[in-house]
């Protein structure tokens, strides 16, 4: 096996809004979900963030970004992990968390 660094760049090949998110997760929604695939082939699913859930439709073309997912309340060790965030959020400036770094997958 051969490690392979992706460019993080992608578009949707489809996605749904969860309204009910899980136990522990209700601060969260709605969010988007979607099965992007990445410019090198490979399909993954992941959130999609930084703009309203609704507008995500297939053919949007998405970019990776390092978020944190979560936080061990006993250790305190903070999850960070891949999301997705809209081109045009990039293009427009908005991105909510600017202080975090894109990042290659």
């Amino acid at each position: 096996m051969e490690d392979y660094q992706f460019k993080g760049n992608g578009k949707v090949i489809n996605s749904t809004v969860v309204h009910q998110a899980q136990t522990g997760y209700e601060m969260f929604g709605p969010y988007c979900i979607a099965i992007i695939e990445l410019e090198e082939g490979p399909r993954i699913t992941s959130q999609v963030v930084d703009c309203e859930p609704e507008i995500v439709k297939p053919g949007m073309k998405v970019k990776s970004v390092f978020r944190k997912l979560g936080e061990d309340s006993e250790s305190g060790i903070l999850h960070y992990g891949t999301k997705f965030i809209p081109d045009e959020v990039l293009q427009t400036g908005n991105d909510e968390d600017d202080d975090i770094a894109d990042v290659e997958l």
